[in-house]
């Protein structure tokens, strides 16, 4: 077949996997991969902690800004 789908919804904790020897498959079709290799792990997404640093640097950058102006206005 040109595409196999996978069942994703027994994967409701971290770190639970499905590996090729899981799948179910229709008679007659043979899947030539590795029993072993991996098809998809529950994790937790990195993405979050970079948002909060990217954030904290804005708001740092943006008091500089505002300390600035206020030394801007103080001076006019």
């Amino acid at each position: 077949p040109p595409q196999i789908q996978v069942d994703l919804s027994p994967l409701e904790e971290l770190e639970q996997a499905i590996y090729v020897r899981d799948i179910t498959l229709s008679p007659g079709i043979t899947i030539m991969t590795d029993p072993e290799q991996l098809v998809a792990k529950v994790s937790v997404a990195r993405v979050a902690k970079v948002e909060e640093v990217v954030t904290e640097e804005v708001v740092a950058e943006e008091a500089a800004e505002e300390a600035k102006e206020g030394e801007g206005e103080a001076e006019g």
